[in-house]
């Protein structure tokens, strides 16, 4: 159980998801409520327990994406809490629609008619019309939330629900959080009320942190689940999976190619898994029924030490696909090359003794270098081309710092 000091408790299950709260009133009161979730820990329902044993409950139902579509409410007089049972003097009454355009709110639907929202960036709703266009009202947030009216509808501050302002005030306004998934938001606080299920990354230190929202950048960032933060408009906390292939497991040791990964594609978990010859490097699954995709990260990004295709990190070792893409590209050199043309640098067609051991270790001579043109440079630029006496074919375009394999 957790308390706090505004005079709230919360209890947890075994999972840490918020089985129930109980908040105190400006007036000494209190209010007392449950959380009944699915076998998937989608919550269902949010109940609130009245005096003599009665209830009121607020019932949801939500597409495949888990977007609420529909809200009732049911009362019960002298029900006892208790998922198995129910009561035929239920009152059961349809509340709220929801209606989505896409992962965006467009409109609700209640008793007083629809509205429309006018979202902000972050996709919470600013501007409240009617289904003629005509201005109702605006809706305020400060940056970690703080804000929202009563009266504008179930879904809030980035289109959570905020359970504040969907209990209503009566008999006196309760502070709950804002319903997130797989975590409940306190944005007075600008923190989650348990901690992120995945380990932060000494690689990406706001992570380690596990009750921050969004890395502290709510100005920026959304969480669409209560697992990581996304850019508004991105696939949230998508499983990503990129295959190494490797002829000895020394790239497990480099744990800066790992980081920089971390840096391109903005996520910060990552599962290492090494079977014989393959490698797979899998960000750790934030959602159920997320499919892995392969990742392809941009050729090179800046602030990264990656390329297309293979980076070699150590003796023997490959990372990355093959760089079958970057032939196309260097076909003027490799045809300058194989016509025993030359580039007008000192070290075109020189030997390249691999001073650096980015590439697998050769007698001397072994390697050849020659100079590929960089757009804009008018010197020989820091791209090269390394041909191996066994046919091999690479390509650095960073003076050495990191290859790809071509052939």
């Amino acid at each position: 159980m957790l308390h706090d000091d505004v005079g709230r408790s919360f209890t947890y299950d075994a999972l840490s998801m918020t089985t129930g709260a109980t908040v105190t009133l400006s007036d000494g009161g209190t209010r007392t409520f449950a959380n009944l979730y699915t076998a998937d820990d989608e919550r269902i329902a949010l109940v609130e327990k009245l005096t003599g044993g009665a209830t009121t409950t607020s019932w949801t139902l939500r597409g495949l994406d888990n977007h609420l579509l529909r809200t009732w409410t049911s009362s019960t007089p002298g029900w006892t809490l208790r998922q198995d049972e129910t009561s035929s003097t239920s009152g059961w009454s349809w509340r709220e629609d929801e209606i989505w355009r896409g992962a965006s709110l467009l409109a609700y639907e209640s008793a007083n008619g629809v509205r429309h929202h006018g979202l902000d960036h972050l996709g919470s709703p600013a501007i409240l019309t009617d289904a003629g266009g005509h201005p109702i009202g605006n809706i305020t947030f400060d940056a970690f939330g703080n804000g929202g009216a009563t009266g504008a509808g179930m879904l809030q501050y980035t289109g959570h629900e905020r359970d504040s302002v969907n209990v209503g005030s009566s008999p006196g306004t309760a502070a709950l959080p804002d319903y997130m998934h797989a975590r409940y938001y306190d944005s007075s606080r600008g923190r989650f009320l348990s901690s992120d299920p995945l380990r932060g990354s000494l690689h990406y230190p706001q992570s380690l942190n596990r009750y921050t929202y969004v890395a502290n950048n709510p100005l920026n960032y959304i969480d669409s689940f209560g697992l990581c933060e996304t850019v508004p408009g991105q696939e949230p906390c998508t499983d990503l999976e990129i295959t190494v292939t490797a002829k000895s497991p020394t790239w497990l040791e480099h744990e800066l190619t790992i980081a920089s990964i971390a840096a391109i594609t903005g996520l910060r978990s990552w599962q290492l898994i090494l079977e014989p010859t393959v490698g797979v490097l899998r960000h750790q699954n934030r959602m159920q029924g997320q499919v892995s995709r392969t990742l392809n990260y941009p050729c090179g990004a800046p602030g990264h030490n990656i390329n297309c295709g293979m980076v070699f990190l150590g003796e023997d070792t490959e990372f990355g696909a093959d760089g079958t893409a970057l032939e196309g590209e260097l076909e003027g050199t490799l045809d300058r090359i194989a016509n025993g043309e030359s580039f007008p640098h000192r070290n075109d067609g020189t030997i390249f003794r691999n001073f650096e051991g980015k590439l697998p270790q050769q007698p001397a001579g072994y390697y050849r270098e020659y100079v590929h043109p960089t757009a804009g440079v008018a010197g020989p630029g820091p791209q090269r081309v390394v041909i191996g006496s066994h046919g091999e074919i690479y390509f650095t375009p960073d003076h050495y710092q990191s290859f790809t394999r071509i052939k």
